[in-house]
């Protein structure tokens, strides 16, 4: 791209230099901008020259239409500008910094300064500043490339850091009280600007507004900046409505010894001014610290104007408590408690010499482990007593009972042995009491709790034991016969109660519980063993092993698309599972219809009893053949012999419309038809279809007219049959026609006294068809002979008969005619005229 913009650069500079005026065309005229939310808009300069030379433009191959701008950082972060053309044309940037000043840098602007540069053919770019530090300066330089009006506008599209727009037109802000008046103002370095303002519609660079809620004013500067380009800025300040404040002071009463402090909070927006009834007066702030001398009254104001409130807390003075702890002597033995109780108002504190410090309450219970001294506390600040107590321990004697859990079969006794240093007291929890001895021997005839106590006085220790009676046990397994498959797992459960000891023919480790998971490759005989000492019984279990093996046949090896569905089926099992369902008609039982649309592997998972075995197949999709249809020949004459429709490419066809199959049909159609064939081949597949025309072309049906049907020899007449556009004409005989013989008129000149025969060939390229017409040939009269059939000499009134002798062809006309005088002729009789004979024919 930027060697197409390199070569249009070249043919662009002839229409800039010679307008190379602009007050931004270098470095030295930069204009401050902040990217903001809305940003800076300005109007893109046309024909306004070139960047001055100097600086590294990096990426910009050329700078048409400079614009020069600066920027200061106002809090860390990236910055991303976003750059647009608003007209949809090309722009394009560079960015050089940090500078630490936003001037005397133009010779700064190197290679090794520049942050970011485009030189794409975008109407939008994005200059991206990262780690931008706050109080740096960067300097932007946008150009309008596209030479095109338009305005380019450049606002902040993300990153954490912000610009500075106080550079530019910062706006006050101001916050009343509901009903007071606020004045703001906007603030900018643009010259000869002018103010919008909204809501309002002011003018005025300062405005006074009285709103009802808070209100966001927004405000327009146009003007033009210092490289005398014109800009427009957008800000906003705030007119903030304050509540009527409330206020509150925590505590708003208290108590104190003479000397404590105490912290006053108040509560509400402040400013705070505090007032004492006595003493100093506390600092303006939220929270103060007092320390009266005696009972004092403080009154707060929060609030600013009009819109304050107050209030009130009074602290007291309170003189020093005194306290005791009753008993403040105690003995007891360990892991015993002890009620310790405090005199006094409180609140109290207690703290122990060893262990866990008792609540701040008045009355507490101690379980110290070791002698421990207890002290409490009792008042506040300076206002405190306390008192002392000591909680001696004298030890416990432990104890235990060998065993402490036994069992037993009913009838059998057990002995149990205490530890200690006695004297000993045992309790049965049913039938009689052992004797007081270290050792004794139980026969109980239940389940019985066997309790010892060890020890004097209120420091004695327990034991406790148990001895379970059993009776004699009795178990089963459940299932004891089963049947799984190679490596299924199976559960035994025993029955009784316990406790379970397994073993199994196989050696296998087993766990003690009564239902076990079992899994082997062989048949194996389980054993459980219930019960303990004497009082066991066991069972046996067999599990053998089952095993499935299926197979899996298919109605053909291959599928054609559109034909008889492949029969799948599968066979040594109860129930089968195949996979994948896509071509299936279904995705279970023992046999399926296949009809995929891709050469498909399938599996087929058998079970049987909880066993399966798994089988694929594969089943080859075939691919559509196509056909080839023709005809001929593909013209043929309306009512003439038809023509041949061939097919090839498959094993059978159909043809439509007609339903006549073969690979040649013969057809004739009145009008031109297509027809289209459907084949199959031997596998059975269905072809694609394949199409045929036959074009039926009309009739020739000439028919001759002429002039006249006779004719003398070498006379010409016209002979002729109906002009088609298209069709061509052949006459005979050639020697007896005048001129052309292949138009659809001719001129006939019979030069034989015989009657002739013209035919004419009509042909349409397909259609042929012929005419004949018979010429008459007729010969001229002519007068052989002429005599007076009498005397040639007679009187006046007499006759004469006069005869002719002519030859030529029928009928014939006679006129006579005598001569009246020379040079006249008339018919009829004249006397002395000379008579004369002539014939009238056609050929005359």
């Amino acid at each position: 791209m930027m060697i197409k913009k390199s070569l249009l650069f070249v043919l662009l500079c002839v229409a800039f230099v010679a307008f190379n005026t602009s007050a931004q065309s270098d470095c030295n005229n930069l204009a401050p901008f902040c990217a903001g939310s809305s940003g800076t808009t300005f109007p893109a300069g046309v024909n306004n020259g070139s960047a001055a030379a100097g600086p590294d433009y990096g990426c910009l191959a050329a700078q048409p239409n400079p614009a020069w701008y600066y920027f200061q950082v106002s809090s860390s972060g990236n910055i991303t500008i976003g750059i647009s053309g608003t007209g949809g044309n090309d722009v394009d940037f560079i960015c050089w910094g940090p500078f630490s000043s936003p001037t005397g840098n133009c010779g700064n602007l190197t290679a090794a300064n520049t942050v970011d540069c485009s030189f794409s053919a975008s109407p939008t770019e994005t200059c991206t500043i990262n780690n931008a530090i706050t109080g740096q300066y960067y300097i932007l330089l946008l150009t309008n490339y596209s030479n095109l009006p338009q305005n380019i506008n450049f606002n902040q599209s993300g990153g954490s850091g912000s610009t500075n727009c106080n550079l530019i037109a910062p706006v006050t802000s101001a916050t009343v009280c509901s009903g007071q008046p606020a004045t703001i103002y906007a603030n900018t370095n643009l010259n000869n600007p002018t103010f919008s303002w909204a809501p309002g519609g002011q003018t005025t660079q300062t405005i006074t507004v009285t709103p009802g809620t808070t209100t966001i004013y927004t405000f327009t500067v146009n003007g033009k900046n210092s490289a005398g380009t014109a800009t427009s800025v957008v800000g906003t300040g705030t007119v903030t409505i304050a509540p009527a404040p409330t206020v509150a002071i925590t505590p708003s009463l208290s108590s104190v010894c003479i000397g404590q402090s105490q912290v006053l909070t108040a509560s509400g927006s402040g400013p705070f001014t505090w007032t004492a009834s006595s003493g100093a007066n506390p600092p303006a702030t939220g929270v103060v610290t007092v320390t009266p001398s005696s009972t004092t009254t403080y009154t707060v104001i929060s609030g600013t104007g009009t819109c304050t409130s107050s209030a009130v807390a009074t602290v007291s003075i309170t003189s020093s408590p005194s306290i005791s702890i009753t008993p403040s002597l105690s003995s007891v033995c360990a892991g015993q408690s002890q009620v310790l109780s405090s005199s006094g108002a409180g609140p109290f504190t207690w703290t122990a010499s060893s262990g866990v410090n008792p609540p701040a309450v008045a009355t507490v219970t101690v379980t110290p482990s070791t002698t421990t001294t207890y002290t409490v506390l009792s008042g506040t600040g300076s206002c405190t007593a306390q008192a002392v107590a000591t909680v001696s321990i004298t030890l416990t004697p432990s104890i235990s009972i060998t065993p402490s859990l036994s069992s037993i079969c009913s009838g059998q006794s057990q002995i149990l042995s205490s530890s200690g240093s006695g004297p000993f007291t045992w309790i049965a929890s049913s039938g009689t009491n052992p004797p007081a001895a270290a050792s004794i021997t139980v026969t109980p005839s239940t389940t019985t709790t066997y309790t010892v106590l060890s020890g004097t006085g209120a420091c004695t220790a327990q034991a406790v034991a148990t001895v379970s009676i059993t009776n004699m046990a009795s178990v089963t397994i459940t299932p004891s016969l089963s049947a799984v498959c190679p490596g299924q797992s199976h559960t035994l459960t025993a029955s009784g109660a316990g406790p379970f000891t397994w073993t199994s023919s196989s050696g296998a480790s087993l766990p003690s519980s009564n239902s076990i998971s079992v899994s082997q490759s062989v048949t194996t005989t389980y054993t459980v063993i219930a019960g303990v000492s004497t009082c066991t019984a066991q069972a046996v279990a067999t599990v053998t092993i089952s095993s499935i093996s299926i197979s899996l046949s298919a109605s053909s090896p291959t599928y054609c698309l559109g034909g008889s569905a492949v029969n799948l089926t599968g066979n040594g099992a109860t129930n089968y599972t195949w996979a994948p369902t896509t071509g299936l008609s279904s995705s279970s039982g023992i046999s399926v219809s296949a009809t995929p649309t891709i050469t498909t592997t399938y599996t087929v998972v058998g079970e049987s009893n909880g066993c399966v075995d798994t089988k694929t197949i594969s089943v080859s999709v075939l691919p559509i053949p196509s056909i080839n249809a023709t005809a001929s020949p593909t013209v043929i004459c309306a009512g003439g012999a038809g023509t041949n429709l061939n097919a090839t490419g498959a094993a059978t066809y159909t043809w439509s419309p007609t339903s006549q199959t073969g690979a040649t049909i013969p057809v004739n159609p009145s009008s031109s038809s297509s027809y289209t064939v459907v084949g199959q081949t031997s596998q059975g597949c269905l072809t694609n279809s394949a199409s045929i025309s036959v074009s039926v072309a009309p009739q020739v049906n000439p028919n001759i007219s002429t002039s006249s049907p006779v004719a003398c020899i070498s006379q010409s007449i016209n002979l002729s049959v109906a002009a088609v556009s298209g069709d061509t004409y052949t006459w005979t005989p050639t020697t007896q026609i005048s001129g052309l013989n292949n138009t659809n008129s001719i001129t006939a000149t019979p030069n034989t006294s015989a009657n002739v025969i013209y035919s004419v060939t009509v042909s349409n390229g397909v259609c042929t068809s012929s005419d004949t017409i018979l010429i008459k040939i007729l010969t001229p009269p002519s007068n052989n002979q002429f005599t007076a059939l009498n005397n040639n000499t007679i009187c006046v009134g007499g006759c004469v008969t006069y005869s002719a002798t002519t030859s030529g062809s029928q009928p014939m006309n006679y006129n006579w005619y005598y001569e009246g005088g020379i040079g006249t002729s008339s018919v009829g009789t004249q006397k002395h005229a000379t008579h004369l004979l002539v014939l009238s024919r056609l050929c005359r």
